[in-house]
């Protein structure tokens, strides 16, 4: 989704419900913390609703005399699914494992990503807005951007480790060029019919992303909303593996 479609989502939801005063959004967890900037094609909208949403907080109605919106939001960048892992490691199969993978302009090492899991992801961001509904006025994540990611960064190489070691395979890393990358069948198969325009290209930016240690920042953030440690990536990927057995 395009950010014109989050804007459009959003002011329509304002102006057909006067009495929103708080906005969640849920984004990703390429930038960091809280930096406005990415490389990831995939990132992009979402800074751009973010910077969205922080001027409505300070832009004037359209009534006469001009009053100032009483709109706050909460930018949850959401870190990068457990479950997602293929897609960061040239499409690896649990159920039919690959011996080489292709990764764009990326050898396999760090820094890596701070993998969580989507279910611990979805409660943490449930229990923010809760948090919001209870105590309104006592809210400390008023008009900022927060981070939920993974216990510890994990590179791309021991991320296939852990993924290999899960079925039993060793798994090399071959470091191609972006055009040997986004032509190879398999990104075309998973990729090529997901959106608009040439996506495996699109896609080839996150590795450059993670290059520059966009997705690898850790946040306290989960595991304190959870009450508990989050769960381990290669826990996940061994229980994701033994649901395909």
């Amino acid at each position: 989704m395009e950010a014109g479609a989050h804007k459009h989502a959003i002011t329509t939801a304002i102006h057909s419900h006067p009495g929103i005063s708080q906005i969640f959004y849920t984004s990703l967890a390429f930038g960091g913390a809280s930096t406005p900037n990415s490389v990831a094609h995939v990132m992009r909208a979402h800074l751009a609703t973010e910077s969205f949403l922080k001027s409505l907080t300070t832009s004037p109605s359209s009534s006469t005399p001009p009053k100032r919106i009483q709109l706050t939001f909460t930018a949850i960048r959401e870190g990068i699914y457990s479950e997602s892992f293929p897609m960061y490691t040239g499409f690896f199969s649990l159920t039919s494992p690959q011996q080489e993978v292709k990764l764009s302009q990326h050898d396999g090492s760090g820094p890596g990503i701070a993998w969580a899991k989507i279910d611990e992801l979805g409660e943490a961001t449930a229990r923010l807005v809760n948090d919001y509904v209870e105590f309104p006025d006592g809210f400390e994540y008023e008009n900022q951007v927060v981070l939920l990611s993974g216990p510890r960064e994990w590179s791309i190489a021991d991320t296939l480790k852990v993924a290999g070691k899960a079925v039993g395979k060793e798994v090399r890393i071959n470091m191609v060029g972006i055009e040997e990358y986004v032509n190879e069948p398999i990104v075309r198969e998973m990729l090529g019919e997901h959106g608009p325009g040439d996506v495996p290209r699109q896609w080839a930016t996150a590795f450059e992303a993670v290059r520059e240690g966009e997705t690898a920042a850790v946040s306290g953030e989960l595991e304190r909303l959870l009450g508990r440690k989050p769960e381990g990536f290669e826990v996940t990927v061994r229980a994701m593996a033994k649901a395909k057995d």
